[in-house]
């Protein structure tokens, strides 16, 4: 199964957030990026909010 470049983008923002929380767990820049990853998974109907 190949995923859309819409797809991956998002995986990739996941993972670069993922990454910043291991290497940073205290920086608060990475609670900026969290957000904004969360943010965009949201608006494109991927947030998993239940």
């Amino acid at each position: 199964m190949t995923l859309t470049v819409e797809a991956a983008e998002s995986l990739n923002t996941v993972i670069r957030a993922a990454e910043a929380v291991i290497s940073n767990p205290n920086d608060p820049e990475v609670l900026t990026i969290l957000l904004e990853a969360r943010a965009r998974m949201a608006m494109k109907g991927g947030g998993g909010e239940t």
